[in-house]
C-alpha cells in the first residue's frame, strides 16, 4: 500500500535570480536533495506553498525540503525535516438518535474522511452492551460515492424491545483498514397503555 502527504514552505526572499521553480524535494534518506524527487508547487512568487506527495511507502520515514531553482539552475533548499507515514483508516462520525421510537429507531453515521481510499463497506454495530460485546453488525455495503465525496449513511433498527437502552456505532472499511465512530447510546420509548373510560 501507500498513502500521501501535504507538504509545504515559504519563499521570503528570492535572492538575486530569478526563481524558475519551487516546491519539495523528498526522499527515503537525510541526503537530500542526491536521490530526492522533485515535486513542483504553483506559482514563482515569494510566500506560502504546498504540494502533495504521493504514492509514499508505508511505516517509512520520509524526508523532504522547501526547495527553489533559480535561473543559473541551481537548487537551494530549505531545512530538510521528516515523518514517518502510517495507514489511514476512515474517519467515522456517529450521530445521536434525537426521537427513538419503541420497536423501531433510525441511526445514522458519516464517513468524516477516507483519506483517498473508496469506501468498500460501511455501516452500523448495535445491542445492549456498552462496550458491544455480542454486538448486531449491520452491513450497508460498499459506499455509493467516489471517494472523496462522503454522505452520511443511515439504517432502520427493528424490531427492539420497549423502554430498553441500546448502544450504536458507526463503521466503514476501506483497503488501509475500518474506522469507528464513537459509542452512542438511545433508549426506546415506552409502551403507552390506552386510556379507557366506561359510560
Amino acid at each position: 500500500g501507500a498513502t500521501s502527504a501535504v507538504c509545504g514552505g515559504t519563499l521570503t526572499d528570492p535572492g538575486t535570480y530569478t526563481i524558475i521553480e519551487r516546491g519539495i524535494i523528498w526522499g527515503l534518506a537525510d541526503t537530500l536533495p542526491t536521490g530526492g524527487i522533485r515535486v513542483s508547487a504553483s506559482g514563482l512568487g515569494t510566500g506560502s506553498f504546498t504540494v502533495t506527495l504521493k504514492s509514499l511507502p508505508i511505516d517509512t520515514p520520509i524526508f523532504f525540503a522547501a526547495f527553489v531553482k533559480d535561473s543559473l539552475g541551481v537548487i537551494h533548499l530549505g531545512t530538510t525535516v521528516s515523518f514517518t507515514t502510517t495507514l489511514q483508516i476512515p474517519t467515522v462520525t456517529t450521530y445521536p438518535v434525537t426521537d427513538p421510537g419503541r420497536l423501531t429507531t433510525t441511526i445514522d453515521g458519516k464517513v468524516s474522511n477516507d483519506f483517498g481510499e473508496p469506501i468498500t463497506d460501511q455501516g452500523f454495530a448495535y445491542g445492549t452492551d456498552p462496550a458491544l460485546e455480542g454486538a448486531t453488525p449491520v452491513s450497508l455495503g460498499a459506499a455509493p460515492t467516489p471517494s472523496g465525496f462522503v454522505e452520511p449513511f443511515s439504517t432502520i433498527l427493528t424490531p427492539l424491545t420497549v423502554a430498553t437502552k441500546y448502544y450504536f456505532q458507526a463503521y466503514a472499511t476501506s483497503a488501509n483498514g475500518t474506522g469507528y465512530g464513537e459509542i452512542l447510546s438511545f433508549t426506546t420509548k415506552i409502551a403507552v397503555i390506552p386510556v379507557l373510560t366506561t359510560i
